[in-house]
């Protein structure tokens, strides 16, 4: 059990309903199960979750009297989203199972205990959902047990990888991260801006700055001295590549003091623990959250006062305790650090929000990178021009590049300047541990848009046998295929997997259903990866092969700031092919130049 029976027993926010529940699972479930109370879940907050390492998982919400006001259909949705967000988010891989074979969800189960209620009454209450498990008060005894946890007593289930079960248990209870040194060396301005400071601050430098290595080593420090940091990005695949960054650093921490989102998702997750409808349109949830927030604080004050007056009727005693209840969750969503990378794709309403989730130290850090503003926001509240903006000092500045290969950062440069992205910055050829330093690959190719499919896969090909360097043939896992379009992007999967050569990508296919999670899995995943510019923004690979399109619905400002950042996304090698009459004369110059 996570935590034991003897520290559970001393807890004081552990109603009865959950005590006598856990007590009762503790006693009768076979000893291959564990017992998880609260378990991290990443930013969402369960009541409690079984695991069988090698025969499945079951998501648990306890009722008390006190929670009887929330209707079945809000708690099963409740539970639905935890499933799905494990299946989908944190253990991508399962999805993909899902995907291949339907059969495998059902290792995956949900249930309600319902403290207060008899078994029948509440089978009565939950009737419309015939796979939710129901539980009553007179259930709990050794000989229903299959009642309450179906198929408790097989030991293995051919549907559940125990490679799961490993990465399952990270989430649910966080391991404690030992120092890990992996040779990479911070330049003497990159460390000084990874010490933690209260307060608001902003840093900006190019790709290849070291923008987000400075973010993950602050994360880092922050869990060694015991913070409680949210880590956010925009990017839904982003916060993967910083988990990974941040696995590589030298300290000791413990991971649950890390929370990984992107903000859509932690607005998600807000929505879901606090019952609310999730608004058919994104623009129109933060309203909603707004206003939940605001009646929150509101009973949370008339409370105080009520207290403060002595003057506390019985008959609003059970109202007085629901406010208790949802001020509790609305504290499990407060931070020591918020930092936010991709700044620059964030408006003030997002950062105005999320500065409410900040306790007293209220920290916050921003990194963004103006050239790659691909969303075509508006930016003046970055630079301190509006009111309500909590901004420290000046800019904090990474002015020189360190990850891209010396010949692509010129690359860099010179479209940013042809483009008028903005100016350029320099390029450190002395300080080589932060970055790849073999000789580069580089070419650009204006082809016709017709021709893309096979340019595209003859540049994978250049990559793949060996046709850049005798010495080495790049394996798939080192090559990523970066399209502006999602059809294009399904279009090509199709076709690596007419040529049986396994993708990870981001794009729903034929072969794809709803639980299929639009994400890169990992930058160590064996296969080779095809995604959207906007999907991999954040990431990096030692070869890049760039295809822009003929035509573009973004207008021409915004497709330049989207090819600079496909470019900026190579370590080593990068074959652009070009198929926008914009870029030809750029592309036919290069050739002159390199």
């Amino acid at each position: 059990m996570f935590p034991s029976r003897e520290k559970l027993e001393t807890f004081h926010d552990l109603s009865e309903g959950e005590l006598t529940f856990i007590n009762f699972l503790d006693d009768y479930l076979p000893g291959y199960w564990k017992i998880y109370w609260r378990p991290f879940f990443n930013g969402s907050h369960p009541d409690l979750v079984l695991l069988n390492p090698e025969g499945g998982l079951m998501i648990y919400k306890i009722i008390d009297g006190s929670c009887q006001n929330n209707t079945p259909k809000a708690n099963k949705k409740q539970l639905d989203y935890y499933r799905n967000k494990l299946i989908q988010e944190l253990v991508p891989e399962i999805s993909e199972k899902i995907d291949q074979d339907p059969k495998s969800f059902v290792i995956f189960k949900t249930g309600i205990y319902l403290h207060h209620m008899e078994s029948y009454p509440a089978q009565i209450q939950y009737e419309e959902y015939p796979y939710l498990t129901v539980a009553g008060c007179d259930d709990l005894d050794e000989d229903s047990l299959y009642l309450v946890v179906p198929g408790y007593d097989f030991r293995k289930d051919r549907f559940m990888n125990p490679e799961w079960a490993h990465k399952l248990e990270k989430w649910l209870h966080p391991p404690y991260h030992r120092d890990r040194r992996t040779g990479i060396e911070l330049t003497t301005q990159q460390k000084q801006l990874t010490i933690p400071k209260p307060g608001h601050r902003r840093l900006r430098g190019a790709a290849g700055s070291g923008k987000t290595l400075v973010l993950a080593q602050r994360a880092a420090k922050l869990a060694t001295g015991n913070q409680k940091v949210l880590v956010i990005t925009y990017n839904r695949n982003l916060w993967y590549f910083i988990k990974e960054m941040i696995e590589a650093s030298p300290y000791n921490f413990d991971w649950s003091n890390i929370t990984f989102r992107h903000f859509h998702g932690f607005c998600r997750d807000l929505l879901n623990e606090f019952f609310l409808p999730t608004p058919s349109r994104f623009d129109d949830i933060l309203p909603v959250l707004e206003e939940a927030l605001k009646k929150i604080l509101e009973e949370s004050n008339n409370k105080v006062q009520e207290e403060s007056n002595n003057e506390v009727q019985e008959e609003s005693n059970n109202d007085v305790r629901e406010e208790s209840i949802e001020t509790k969750t609305l504290e499990k969503f407060k931070y020591d650090a918020i930092l936010i990378d991709e700044g620059q794709d964030y408006s003030w309403e997002w950062y105005n929000f999320l500065s409410k989730f900040l306790n007293n130290r209220n920290e916050l850090f921003l990194v963004c990178d103006e050239k790659q503003n691909i969303y075509d926001r508006e930016l003046s509240w970055i630079d301190g021009e509006m009111k309500n903006v909590q901004f420290r000092g000046r800019w904090a500045e990474l002015d020189t590049i360190h990850r891209l290969p010396k010949e692509i950062s010129q690359l860099a440069n010179e479209f940013s300047e042809k483009f008028g992205l903005s100016s350029s910055v320099e390029f450190d050829s002395a300080q080589t541990l932060l970055f790849n330093d073999r000789p580069s690959f580089f070419r650009w190719d204006n082809i016709q848009g017709e021709n893309w499919l096979v340019k595209v896969y003859e540049a994978y090909k250049t990559f793949s046998r060996e046709e850049i360097s005798s010495k080495k043939r790049f394996k798939p896992s080192e090559i990523v295929i970066l399209l502006p379009k999602n059809q294009m992007g399904t279009e090509l999967v199709e076709f690596f997997d007419n040529h049986n050569i396994p993708c990870d990508h981001v794009f729903l296919t034929k072969n794809s259903s709803k639980w299929r999670n639009k994400k890169i899995s990992s930058i160590t995943d064996k296969r080779l990866k095809i995604s959207t510019i906007h999907q991999f923004k954040g990431w990096e690979s030692p070869n890049v092969i760039l295809l822009i399109p003929e035509h573009w619905n973004g207008g021409n400002k915004n497709l330049d700031s989207v090819v600079y950042t496909a470019v900026t996304r190579t370590l080593q090698n990068l074959i652009v092919l070009n198929c926008n009459d914009r870029y030809r004369g750029f592309g036919e110059d290069l050739k002159t130049s390199y």
